[in-house]
C-alpha cells in the first residue's frame, strides 16, 4: 500500500507539472512576441540611444516592467521535467499514514550500500525534528540521493542545513524504489522479503557447479570461459582496425578518446513510401 501510494504521489506531481507547462505556454508565446518586437526595433535603429527609447516605451506604463520579471521567472521555473518541487503538496496529506506504514515494517538493507537511506530515515523519525523546517546537513547522510534531489534539499543561502520536509519526500521515494528493486527488505513479508534467504549456500553451489555448466553448455572454469570470448573479440577487432583509416564516422582525438561524427542526412528517394 505504501509503495503504491508513493507512486501515486509522483504521478500526481508529474500531472501538475504538465498542467503548469500547458498553462504557461501562452505566457511564453506572449513573452516571445514582445521579444520579437524588441529585436525588430534594435534591427531598425543602429544608434543605441535612439533604439533604447522605443524599447522602454514598449514596456513602460501600466506596470509592464514590474509584471515582466515574475512572468519570466514563472516561464523559466517549470521548463524541463523536474517535478520534484511539486511532490510535497501531494505528499503532506498522506504523511501520517506513510510514516506509520514505513515504521511498522522495520526495514532492513538487503544489499550493501543502502544504510545511508535508512540512517536518513531514522533522523527524520527522531522527536526533536518534526517541527523544524531545516536540519543540519551533517545529521542526515545524502549519499543515496541524486544531484537533483540534493539541489532541492539545500538551503538557497546556507550550505549547512537541508530542508526537512523535502528530505521526507526524498527518503520515502527512495525507500519505495529500493523495496521494489529488492535493495531493502521487510522481515516476514512475502512481497518484500529478503531475497538473499532464497540463495543456495556457496558450498552447495560448488557441488552443483559442474553439472549445471554441463547442462547449460558452458565452460566450468574461468580460463575456459574467457578464452573463446577473447578469440571472438580479436576476430571482430582485426577487420575494424584494418578499415579504420577509411572510416570517416569515427576519429581518435588528441587525448586518445574516440570521437563519433554526425552523419549527413541522406536524400530520400522518390520511390520510398
Amino acid at each position: 500500500m505504501a509503495v503504491q501510494r508513493i507512486a501515486t504521489i509522483h504521478e500526481r506531481a508529474k500531472d501538475e507539472l504538465r498542467q503548469r507547462q500547458f498553462e504557461q505556454q501562452q505566457r511564453v508565446e506572449e513573452l516571445l512576441g514582445k521579444f520579437g518586437e524588441v529585436i525588430a526595433m534594435v534591427a531598425a535603429e543602429s544608434n543605441d540611444s535612439r533604439a533604447g527609447r522605443p524599447v522602454r516605451t514598449l514596456w513602460s506604463g501600466s506596470g509592464k516592467i514590474e509584471a515582466l520579471q515574475p512572468e519570466c521567472s514563472a516561464a523559466k521555473g517549470w521548463t524541463g521535467n523536474n517535478y520534484l518541487p511539486l511532490l510535497w503538496a501531494h505528499y503532506k496529506n498522506n504523511r501520517p499514514v506513510l510514516f506509520r506504514a514505513i515504521n511498522a515494517r522495520k526495514l532492513k538493507p538487503a544489499a550493501e550500500g543502502h544504510n545511508a537511506l535508512l540512517q536518513a530515515w531514522s533522523v527524520l523519525c527522531e522527536k526533536p525534528h518534526p517541527r523544524l523546517d531545516w536540519i543540519p546537513l551533517r545529521s542526515a547522510p545524502l549519499s543515496f540521493a541524486s544531484q537533483r534531489w540534493r539541489r532541492l534539499l539545500q538551503h538557497p543561502a546556507d550550505p549547512a542545513p537541508i530542508h526537512r520536509r523535502q528530505l521526507e519526500v526524498c527518503a520515502l521515494s527512495y525507500i519505495a524504489d529500493h523495496l521494489q528493486a529488492g535493495n531493502l527488505c521487510v522481515p516476514g513479508s512475502e512481497t518484500f522479503a529478503d531475497h538473499r534467504a532464497e540463495w543456495l549456500p556457496w558450498p552447495e553451489c560448488e557441488r552443483q557447479w559442474k553439472d549445471f555448466c554441463d547442462r547449460m553448455g558452458l565452460p566450468a572454469t574461468a580460463d575456459e570461459f574467457v578464452k573463446p570470448l577473447q578469440r571472438q573479440r580479436t576476430e571482430v577487432a582485426a577487420p575494424v582496425d584494418e578499415q579504420f583509416p577509411q572510416n570517416t564516422a569515427v576519429t581518435i582525438g588528441a587525448k586518445g578518446e574516440a570521437i563519433l561524427h554526425q552523419y549527413s542526412a541522406r536524400a530520400i528517394p522518390e520511390s520510398a513510401p
